[in-house]
């Protein structure tokens, strides 16, 4: 369950992440219904499904009368010294705290289940899109002071920029500083 790395990285990453999780087999045969990338994490909606006959247990997934049942898989990714590679996780293996980002695009294709790790994994993922995701202009007030360099801050008013960074500029102090999505879970905005 280590990491597999590519000599050459592969021409389109989405491809071969979608060409990772599709597969045949005399027994069952699986489908990516979803696919979504966050940062180098991409999150897929696996579909599992039995072929005729075959009484293939889910586990801890509540099946469809077919007996399929869909599943996340979670990629990291890196690339280093012109290789590219990837570590391929599930949302019950648990637990995954940092790569609990899963969009709510593949979370909605999700089959039930009773999995504690995966029920975590889901439930941290919806708090993650749903923490505040401010427009240039608007002030946030975080949960608790972040420190940098020149000090400690809680309220910060994003900056316009051409790419669309997080730019913020700190009060007081005025200083700009960029801040990253785990940053703003808990955060408010303030009037």
């Amino acid at each position: 369950m280590g990491w597999t790395f590519y000599p050459t990285p592969p021409r389109h990453e989405r491809a071969e992440i979608m060409n990772l999780f599709t597969w045949k087999s005399d027994k069952f045969t699986t489908k990516v219904l979803a696919l979504s990338k966050v940062s180098s994490i991409w999150f897929a909606a696996v579909k599992f499904t039995p072929r005729p006959g075959e009484d293939i247990k889910s586990g801890h997934y509540t099946s469809d009368p077919d007996g399929s049942f869909t599943w996340c898989a979670v990629f990291l990714t890196e690339r280093c010294n012109g290789e590219w590679g990837y570590k391929d996780l599930t949302e019950s293996m648990g637990p995954a705290s940092p790569y609990c980002r899963c969009p709510a695009g593949v979370l909605k294709h999700l089959s039930p289940t009773n999995c504690d790790y995966a029920l975590q994994f889901r439930a941290a993922s919806v708090i993650w899109n749903n923490r505040p995701k401010p427009k240039p202009g608007q002030t946030i007030k975080t949960s608790r002071m972040l420190s940098f360099s020149n000090g400690a801050y809680d309220t910060f008013t994003r900056q316009p920029t051409k790419q669309g960074n997080m730019i913020f500029r700190t009060y007081p102090g005025g200083a700009l500083v960029r801040l990253r999505g785990q940053d703003l879970l808990g955060a408010e905005f303030v009037t």
